[in-house]
């Protein structure tokens, strides 16, 4: 929202911190970008983008790690693939997925953490501390990211 000569977020906090880079990247990039003349469809393109690879990435990434999630959990392919596929268009999933939602940021990055956390009680014994701190760090940083997203899922964070 633009007010008295600034911008506020009129939701969480999350996603703008997750778009903001992106946002400064597609400017960079921009043909635009140096010109004081700049066109509408440009920046509806770096909306566009800023959309793209904050929610609409994080979604398909999401339907990837739980493809390979059910699998891991001896799950056949074809059963793993209409589970994924269901939660793509049977679900509200889909219409978040093509807007710039906090809801579905906060819903994949609660996922990932959730998937780093099974993927740390499977490391070998072989295998070092150092990376089960490593997966332990990035799960609490997304869960962290998930809960400033959508406040509500703080209480995904503190199950996970």
């Amino acid at each position: 929202s633009f007010y008295n000569g600034h911008y506020y977020s009129n939701k969480a906090i999350g996603a703008p911190l997750i778009a903001l880079p992106l946002y400064w990247l597609s400017k960079k990039i921009s043909l635009f970008s140096g010109t004081t003349y700049w066109p509408l469809h440009i920046k509806l393109f770096d909306m566009y983008f800023v959309r793209i690879a904050s929610t609409t990435f994080l979604f398909a990434i999401t339907g990837i790690l739980m493809f390979r999630l059910l699998n891991k959990w001896k799950s056949s392919e074809r059963n793993s693939l209409w589970v994924v596929l269901g939660l793509s268009f049977g679900t509200i999933s889909f219409i978040h997925a093509t807007m710039f939602s906090g809801h579905l940021i906060a819903a994949s990055l609660s996922f990932f953490s959730f998937y780093l956390i099974v993927n740390i009680l499977d490391v070998h014994p072989q295998s070092t501390k150092t990376k089960s701190c490593i997966l332990a760090f990035i799960s609490g940083l997304s869960a962290g990211l998930g809960a400033l997203s959508d406040y509500t899922a703080i209480y995904l964070a503190f199950v996970i």
